[in-house]
């Protein structure tokens, strides 16, 4: 909700002001080498620079008396209160980015007989800068357990806690900076081969290879789990390999093979089907979340409670100093998989499609896809159910501060991003066309769809820690396959134009006089009209009966 200043509404339309500035430059070369050889070569360009600003020109947290958090920078702290509105701003604003795209791609055309093959390249090198300042003014996370009955968990009231000012949970963090490079070389080879009158067919292979995101000056860090997940530990980048420095090993089998055909039944009747590989694009660039969110360049700090020795108090603010290394206690890390698979889908199809009479199509098919190896993020560092403090149970509980013997301890969550998810749709659909004559022309279609998944959310944003849709059982994620939070079984749309039979030529009004025929003459209907079924919802419990510190999912 839009709340005034300087309550905001955490989050709402008024809580931050975006801007987008967006560039682009193309050069373009056609040339035709021969009748049966043509080829296009592309140079392009593309700048997108944003920002995400407060619509504060001063620091809330002076003028509020709240201690221990960011002073200077403009904007204010988030106070999220279970069931109602949250109120401030909170984190990650301002945000600035400046991302930027060159690319050289050709695309050339061989034509031989009964067979158009064609072969290409896309050449991509990305820069992406980024300033972010996290949680450094201060989140903070009421949720009623300090105002609950302490014998039986019940009662408890998220703003009575916000109004004694003892929050659950607290988030501080310093700034981060980056300048971020990667390459993308994508190459494909395909032949249309018309193999008889009746029979066309279509083969093709694609390779992409996504080198993963360095930072200028080596400013990112690893949380690495998997090489020894007995003991992880902070691996920073350095100068040497690719892997030296993105900290993340390059994935060189993204091979993408697909496949069609069209086969004419009857004069009126074809048969289409396909299957193709298609490979992810991860978008995760950097920010708080992702490698620049690690010491010794930045630090994250959760601080948790047992629901019942307040860890922070409003009135005294957050205790000094820790951010500051020899001090820092409920450290919030970042990890990324090592050598992770890219991102593939597996997509097939088959229809039929039907003429009727001079301009009407009918098509009806099948159509199918699997996607894995997809991008979720979760806190891999969870706390079981039990009682006492929720930091001092988690799975790991120290790590090393790089470049010094500093031992920091507890540790709070853990945003992982792992390549574990996978989904996979199943749909029935039909189209309709009916091009126009007579005044009108239409285009129906129908889709009865299941998803299933194992993940929520999308590209790098996953199942992000205290999101609905995190594992409500981290020891057995496969409790997690089910109806997908995108699904939707029906879906319907229709558009539609009709002309209205009014003015000259048509068959009312043919014999209007000019005046007339401009005014009620050459009017039309047309529209969409969209029918869907609903999505899931994600049930969650008020408060953390299970005291877990993620948000708690009924049974």
């Amino acid at each position: 909700p839009n709340l005034p200043s300087l309550a905001f509404g955490g989050g709402g339309e008024n809580s931050s002001i975006f801007t987008n500035d967006g560039r682009n430059m193309a050069l373009v070369w056609n040339h035709i080498f021969s009748p049966a050889v043509v080829s296009s070569t592309r140079l392009g360009w593309n700048r997108l620079y944003t920002q995400l600003l407060s619509p504060l020109d001063y620091n809330a947290n002076v003028k509020l008396g709240l201690k221990g958090v960011e002073q200077s920078l403009a904007g204010a702290p988030l106070f999220s209160i279970s069931g109602v509105a949250s109120l401030g701003i909170g984190a990650n604003i301002p945000n600035l980015v400046d991302f930027q795209t060159r690319q050289l791609i050709n695309d050339t055309t061989i034509t031989n007989g009964g067979h158009s093959v064609k072969f290409g390249i896309n050449l991509s090198w990305m820069q992406s800068y980024l300033s972010n300042p996290k949680e450094a003014l201060g989140n903070f996370v009421f949720n009623g357990n300090f105002t609950r009955n302490p014998v039986n968990n019940k009662g408890g009231q998220p703003f009575a806690d916000f109004l004694l000012g003892i929050p659950f949970r607290s988030d501080v963090a310093l700034p981060v900076y980056a300048n971020l490079r990667t390459p993308f070389y994508h190459f494909y080879a395909q032949d249309e081969w018309r193999a008889s009158r009746k029979l066309t067919l279509n083969l093709g292979l694609r390779y992409e290879l996504n080198l993963p995101w360095v930072e200028t000056r080596n400013r990112q860090t690893n949380y690495d789990i998997d090489t020894d997940p007995g003991i992880p530990r902070l691996v920073v980048a350095r100068d040497g390999s690719r892997f030296d420095r993105a900290l993340v090993s390059t994935y060189r089998k993204s091979f993408a093979p697909r496949f069609g055909f069209a086969y004419q039944l009857r004069s009126r009747t074809v048969l289409r089907g396909g299957y193709g590989i298609f490979i992810g694009a991860y978008e995760g660039t950097g920010g708080g979340r992702h490698l620049l969110g690690n010491p010794p360049h930045t630090l994250s700090v959760q601080i948790a409670t047992d629901s019942i020795r307040p860890s922070v108090v409003l009135q005294d603010g957050v205790p000094a100093d820790v951010l500051i290394p020899r001090n820092v206690k409920n450290l919030r890390l970042t990890s990324f998989e090592v050598r992770p698979k890219w991102p593939a889908s597996q997509q097939w199809n088959f229809n039929v499609q039907q003429q009727f009479g001079p301009d009407v199509v009918w098509e009806a098919g099948y159509y199918s896809a699997k996607s894995d190896h997809q991008p979720t993020r979760w806190n891999a560092n969870y706390a079981l159910p039990g009682p006492g403090n929720i930091n001092a149970r988690r799975r790991w509980k120290s790590v090393v501060y790089p470049g010094t013997g500093i031992v920091i301890e507890p540790l709070a969550i853990l945003d992982a991003h792992s390549f574990f998810g996978s989904n996979i749709f199943h749909s029935l659909q039909t189209r309709v066309e009916k091009r126009f004559s007579g005044g009108f022309s239409l285009l129906g279609s129908y889709v009865f769809s299941k998803n299933i998944g194992d993940t929520s959310g999308f590209a790098g944003s996953g199942s992000a820690p205290g999101n609905a849709g995190g594992f409500q059982d981290p020891l057995n994620r496969r409790l997690e396959r089910s109806i997908d939070d995108q699904n939707m079984k029906h879906r319907f749309v229709a558009s539609y134009l009709y002309e209205l039979p009014l003015g000259r030529g048509k068959a009312w009004g043919s014999a209007w006089n000019s005046p007339v025929n401009a005014i009620l003459g050459g009017w039309q209907v047309s529209g969409i009209t969209t029918l869907t079924s609903g999505q899931p919802v994600s049930l969650t419990v008020r408060g953390d009966p299970a005291n877990t510190g993620d948000t708690n999912r009924p049974n």
